[in-house]
């Protein structure tokens, strides 16, 4: 049961698709950047990976906690704090002066984005119905992947004050500002009425193994695989036993586990994991290397 769930209007909708811009908008700017980034840090391109793949990575180990905190405390307050979150991590990044304080910030903003996603597609399922909501979800991606790419790359190009690559993080302040600022008035709470538990256990070994599968991948071809990062491979078996067990007790017990073992027995949620597994660990890829291919290979300019 879900409480207030009063429609947020189009002042409401407005606001809560710009928090989603701002993740999706950050993922396609930061890949246009890249090459910039390059050059001003002097970063390799074992560090550009980590500029995506930590940000990835937090997104992926903080969502389902974000959606259970919303769920507790107001979607709403979440959101909010997420956006704060991602403001911040947005204006660090663009003062970052080296590689490391970047990959610092941008693992920060991969949590702020894990805490606002869920918070707006649980505040669209509750408040919407029909055809109002399946305009909202049609909004809530499209516009802005084309406007991360289209903006991203003009952007890095325009140099505006000769900031160059900063304008891609710094353009996020002023609207998660305008978005904090007018939230609270349009934007409707929404909770759970009965709490549900977070799995922190779940949290913890999902957050292992993506650290086990992340660090190897980005870091082995530079360092020649070190004994240390070839363990960090064989880990990851262990864990995701370790983890499914943990599930099921949780699940036994009539918890919530972070991935129910009882959703994983339908056919379609199956496939449409694989699927989405197959699609996202190409399609990322493919965008990063197009990015850099074509400015830095082909000479092309971001605009």
């Amino acid at each position: 049961m879900n409480t207030s769930a009063v429609s947020p209007g189009r002042a409401g909708l407005l606001l809560l698709l710009s928090g989603q811009m701002l993740p999706l908008i950050d993922t396609s700017i930061t890949n246009v950047a890249l090459d910039a980034i390059t050059h001003t840090l002097a970063a390799s391109a074992t560090q550009l990976e980590l500029i995506v793949a930590l940000y990835g990575v937090a997104f992926a180990v903080c969502l389902a906690m974000g959606s259970k905190l919303g769920d507790n405390y107001g979607r709403r307050r979440l959101f909010m704090w997420g956006v704060a979150l991602f403001g911040i991590a947005s204006l660090l990044c663009g003062m970052a002066n080296s590689i490391g304080a970047l990959l610092a910030a941008r693992t920060l903003q991969g949590a702020g984005a894990a805490l606002i996603v869920p918070q707006i597609l649980a505040t669209l399922h509750v408040t919407l119905k029909g055809p109002a909501h399946a305009r909202a979800i049609s909004l809530y991606g499209g516009i802005a992947f084309i406007v991360g790419q289209m903006g991203g790359g003009w952007l890095v190009s325009a140099d505006i004050a000769g900031l160059g690559w900063r304008n891609a993080f710094f353009i996020n302040v002023p609207i998660c500002l305008l978005v904090l600022a007018l939230s609270r008035r349009y934007v409707p709470e929404t909770r759970r009425e009965t709490p549900s538990r977070i799995d922190w256990q779940g949290t913890l070994y999902l957050a292992l193994i993506l650290c086990c599968l992340l660090f190897p991948m980005a870091l082995g071809p530079e360092l020649h695989w070190p004994l240390w990062l070839q363990l960090m491979l064989v880990a990851v078996l262990p864990l995701l036993f370790a983890m499914s067990q943990s599930a099921l007790r949780q699940q036994q017990r009539g918890d919530h586990p972070l991935l129910p073992p009882r959703l994983l027995q339908l056919t379609s949620i199956r496939f449409g994991m694989a699927i989405a597994l197959l699609f996202f660990s190409a399609w990322s890829g493919f965008m990063f290397c197009m990015a850099l291919t074509m400015q830095e290979g082909l000479g092309m300019a971001p605009w």
